[in-house]
């Protein structure tokens, strides 16, 4: 990019940024010439070979099919024996070279500058989504350590533990479950506790046998 040359020239789709084509077009000493491809690939239309443009997005309402469902139609047609069914050809569509310029200019993918990414900053700081972010991670730390102290004051003096596995991620999820259905942390893992014996669990947190 930081080159220079005596005569420059760049191919240019319509697809490529507005900062490419400035980089680009701006290396030549002498001279700069873009290439525009106005159209891509060719088709069959009266016994000759005629360029097609593809299109990136179809602007028509409505719904169409599956893209898989034809597939899996000419799948079946060939395991069946049966010559594929004729494809309809797309529509002829050439583009001007200035259109295919003009299209990379509007595509803008610079980075923002340190004020603007400032600026972008402090008016999301109080965005409910990433408040609700740090909300929830916080109240999920302080339930954690909540349903913990409930588990540990429900267990015999024997079963109790400065920590508890992997497997009480379930167990955190499963009070926090309960609570939502409108019933106590506290009673629920009380008489969970106390409804069986803990002496063959694998795991404490985990409850099984």
């Amino acid at each position: 990019m930081g080159g220079t040359v005596c005569a420059g020239s760049a191919l240019i789709t319509g697809r490529e940024p507005l900062e490419w084509p400035y980089v680009a077009l701006t290396r030549g000493r002498e001279r700069n010439t873009a290439i525009a491809v106005t159209h891509e690939g060719v088709k069959d239309k009266d016994g000759a070979r005629v360029a097609i443009q593809p299109r990136e997005a179809d602007p028509r309402p409505g719904t169409r099919p599956d893209p898989e469902l034809a597939r899996r139609e000419h799948m079946e047609r060939e395991r069946a024996g049966l010559p594929p069914e004729p494809v309809n050809q797309p529509d002829d569509e050439v583009r001007d070279p200035v259109a295919v310029l003009a299209a990379c200019m509007d595509r803008d993918e610079a980075e923002l500058s340190a004020s603007d990414y400032r600026q972008r900053a402090l008016a999301n700081a109080d965005h409910l989504g990433i408040l609700h972010a740090r909300w929830a991670d916080l109240a999920g730390k302080a339930d954690h350590q909540r349903y913990y102290q409930l588990v540990n004051d429900a267990l015999p003096e024997e079963y109790r533990q400065h920590g508890f596995g992997p497997e009480a991620t379930w167990l955190w999820r499963t009070m926090r479950a309960a609570e939502l259905a409108g019933l106590d942390a506290g009673e629920v893992i009380r008489s969970t506790v106390g409804a069986r014996t803990l002496a063959d669990a694998r795991s404490v947190d985990d409850g099984s046998g």
